[in-house]
């Protein structure tokens, strides 16, 4: 919850800015995010506040570095950013369809034309993050969200790495459940292949409505990670099934490049692929879903799940 005295001064600065406040959206360990409206541009934003923070941090802050190398249709774009005090300012677009952690939870998995057509944007997204260098290093169905047009959006990149020359990562952060186990075992890594195993994850996530392991704790889950435990498949289209294989690959240097990836034949089967560039999310997946009785068994498992890490 936030303390009422930093939200009034949070609130202050956007005034400043010529932002309108229109309402909290989310708090966690590392900020809080707000619905704000411009003044200038009459259109609403979301900002990213991140207290805390030295005066010089924001030159060095990851999301703030990253974002200002990509520009691509399925990253969220980043409009505006400063500092006051000790608290950094960063304004994205709105995206007001909600995130697949949540369309998933209350729906279930997703129909296999819009799976195909979202797998591709967000792969496609990751090929360019990784083509200018930069590991997302925190991928999971959270931070894929939903644009007013239907277009899904990689996000939240405020764990992101820029690895120059192949470098090997010993940075060891990231959400639990969607983390590659060399990650998990905390050895060096390489951070690009440790990203197709966490999109992996997530990907297996929307094909099937549930994590990959089944786990009474997240302990358990995260020792079937570490182990290898293999994972079912069963009810995924076969040729996905093979791509989320060549993606969960315990060993890394076995798992396919973003490249390699997308060049999987079902992705240049239009009839397969539902299109997500016009109208709302609801419009092309609502048939898609499966019945009552089902989405609320799986909505009931799912937040077991999800909530570990």
């Amino acid at each position: 919850m936030e303390r009422v005295q930093d939200l009034t001064r949070i609130r202050e600065s956007l005034t400043r800015m010529q932002y309108e406040y229109v309402r909290p959206l989310s708090s966690g360990a590392f900020g809080s995010v707000h619905l704000v409206f411009s003044v200038k541009y009459q259109q609403e934003f979301v900002v990213k506040c991140i207290q805390g923070v030295k005066c010089s941090q924001i030159e060095n802050n990851p999301e703030i570095k990253s974002l200002l190398m990509l520009c691509h249709p399925n990253i969220v774009e980043m409009y505006d950013y400063w500092q006051e005090a000790d608290c950094i300012f960063i304004v994205f677009e709105y995206c007001n369809g909600g995130n697949m952690h949540d369309i998933i939870v209350e729906h279930g998995a997703l129909p296999f034309g819009s799976l195909l057509s979202y797998t591709k944007q967000i792969m496609s997204a990751i090929q360019f993050c990784h083509t200018n260098g930069i590991s997302h290093s925190d991928i999971k169905p959270q931070n894929i969200i939903i644009d007013k047009h239907g277009r899904a959006k990689l996000a939240d990149f405020g764990l992101s790495q820029i690895i120059q020359g192949g470098a090997i990562s010993a940075y060891f952060h990231g959400s639990p459940l969607s983390l590659a186990p060399e990650v998990l075992k905390k050895v060096p890594y390489d951070p690009f292949k440790a990203d197709i195993w966490s999109l992996g994850v997530t990907f297996y996530i929307m094909a099937t409505g549930h994590a990959p392991w089944k786990a009474s704790s997240r302990s358990d889950y995260l020792n079937q990670i570490v182990s290898g435990t293999e994972i079912y498949y069963g009810g995924v289209n076969p040729e996905y099934s093979q791509f989320l294989q060549y993606m969960m690959d315990i060993e890394p240097s076995r798992r396919h490049t973003a490249v390699d990836l997308l060049s999987f034949k079902m992705f240049e089967d239009k009839s397969l692929i539902k299109k997500t560039n016009s109208g709302g999310f609801s419009s092309h997946l609502c048939c898609g879903f499966s019945k009552k009785s089902k989405r609320l068994r799986f909505h009931s498992s799912m937040k077991s799940i999800l909530t570990f890490g």
